[in-house]
């Protein structure tokens, strides 16, 4: 029975395996009503060369079929106050003001930005959409923690493993014509394991990102929402040195 068990994990595992470059589709142009190539292609005309002052909108996007579940209200609230400092310390933006829980539909296009740039009386929106996939598979661990091999079970523990791939898109948002002044992306993803059985352990659950940097061991209760919210630091230091890139582009002739 256990060798059953051994043998469907690794085929698991090894089917898991080939989406490991699994993509986020992206989720602000459905805001604008726009498809990716045209929200694309709207940027980089009229970049601010001062100090813009902007209402500051974080979502976590949770709509596409496949998303995975949303961070949690803390989680939320630490990923965007990290992202307003970096923000305010990295690039000529002021925030004077965060605007919770906006209202915005997809297909809806620009106006909808007009209108609560007008209601807040402000010259700019900066938009941070997060959101991500999720996959889980049944693995198997060494008893130090890391993933075993696929044959035996000799000082192996069962378990699962959670990927999650997260997208962070960044938009600088004109409050007059509810267009995109500067948009950028960032992707990144991180991997949870856990044991499967009731086994007191110090170094399960644990989320993994690259070898460079150290685990993290979250509590149980607290696993799933420390992988995706890894996941979505990830992404954003990415999405913002590709704005910082966007932002010194010189104006379209």
């Amino acid at each position: 029975m256990q060798r059953s068990w051994f043998l469907i994990m690794g085929l698991l595992t090894l089917t898991f395996s080939a989406c490991a470059t699994q993509n986020v589709p992206e989720r602000l142009p459905v805001y604008f009503g726009v498809d990716k190539e045209l929200l694309t292609n709207s940027t980089g005309d009229s970049l601010p060369r001062e100090a813009v002052m902007a209402g500051f909108v974080v979502m976590n996007d949770t709509t596409y079929p496949d998303s995975a579940p949303a961070l949690s209200d803390e989680g939320l609230e630490r990923f965007s106050q990290r992202l307003q400092a970096k923000l305010s310390n990295d690039f000529p933006i002021t925030i004077v003001n965060v605007i919770d829980s906006p209202q915005f539909k997809q297909g809806q296009h620009s106006r909808q930005f007009v209108q609560l740039a007008k209601k807040e009386g402000l010259d700019y929106l900066l938009l941070a959409l997060v959101s991500s996939v999720e996959n889980e598979v049944p693995d198997q661990f060494s008893f130090q923690g890391g993933r075993g091999g696929l044959g035996g079970g000799r000082g192996r523990v069962l378990g699962f493993r959670a990927e999650n791939y997260a997208l962070v898109e960044l938009a600088l948002v004109h409050g007059t014509t509810g267009q995109p002044v500067v948009h950028a992306n960032g992707s990144a993803w991180s991997v949870l394991e856990r044991l499967n059985v009731p086994i007191a352990s110090n170094v399960f659950p644990v989320v993994r990102r690259d070898v460079t940097q150290a685990p993290i061991y979250p509590s149980e209760e607290t696993a799933y929402d420390v992988l995706r919210l890894v996941s979505a630091d990830d992404a954003m230091k990415q999405a913002l040195l590709h704005f910082k890139k966007a932002w010194r582009q010189e104006p379209s002739s």
